[in-house]
């Protein structure tokens, strides 16, 4: 059978095109630490105080990935020999990896490292062995209650009329990469590299209701789909 590319684009076609990496939005549920937090002078740097918000932390996204899944499989036999059939016993899910670009007030690398501190102690070491954070020692863990938050990503297609949404629950971060500097990168924007973790994650598509996106008014998908 001869490759058709007239067959190829209609088919392609049928189904609205390929889908674009390019048209995405991530959004943060603020963590218990952060809704509830008033953080006085004597538990961290006066200058900390000022950290990015959630919608911030959406708005300077600027990669992420979707992470996949793998079943976690042993070898079995039904009658003790011949051929190996995998049964699953365990589902097993990527971690996700974002890259947000930096403000020049410094608010998002101030906002996960205090994210990380929420999670484990190490501000208080320059204050002695029994400084203490929020009640907590140095190295001391909280409580995953008061660090996790859930996590969403909504892909849009072209026409900004259907979205696919994933739902990621449990969410914190992992890991925060190292960032590169350089006299010579006059005009190199700094970019942080989280790598977070979470319980489970789900996935819906679905069409959006109305013209309005989460209340903010037509999103700048539909927006330049309007202009054509």
């Amino acid at each position: 059978m001869s490759f058709n590319v007239s067959q190829f684009s209609a088919k392609i076609g049928k189904y609205g095109g390929l889908a674009s990496a390019n048209k995405f939005v991530v959004q943060f549920t603020a963590p218990k630490w952060y809704s509830e937090s008033s953080p006085s002078s004597n538990e961290i740097n006066a200058a900390d105080a000022a950290l990015a918000d959630p919608d911030m932390l959406s708005f300077l996204c600027d990669t992420t990935t979707l992470p996949g899944k793998s079943l976690q499989t042993v070898d079995y036999r039904p009658e003790g020999f011949g051929k190996i059939s995998k049964v699953p016993f365990d589902i097993q899910h990527d971690n996700l990896s974002m890259t947000f670009l930096c403000d020049a007030q410094h608010r998002t690398v101030r906002f996960m490292q205090m994210w990380m501190q929420e999670i484990t102690n190490t501000g208080s070491i320059t204050a002695g062995p029994l400084a203490t954070f929020k009640d907590r020692t140095s190295f001391e863990m909280n409580y995953k209650d008061n660090y996790k938050a859930d996590l969403e990503i909504y892909v849009f297609d072209d026409s900004a009329s259907e979205v696919l949404k994933y739902t990621f629950f449990d969410c914190y971060p992992i890991q925060i990469g190292s960032i590169s500097l350089g006299w010579e990168q006059n005009d190199t924007i700094m970019k942080l590299p989280v790598e977070w973790t979470y319980s489970t994650y789900t996935i819906f598509r679905d069409s959006l209701p109305t013209e309005v996106f989460e209340g903010r008014g037509p999103n700048l998908f539909q927006g330049i789909s309007y202009l054509n």
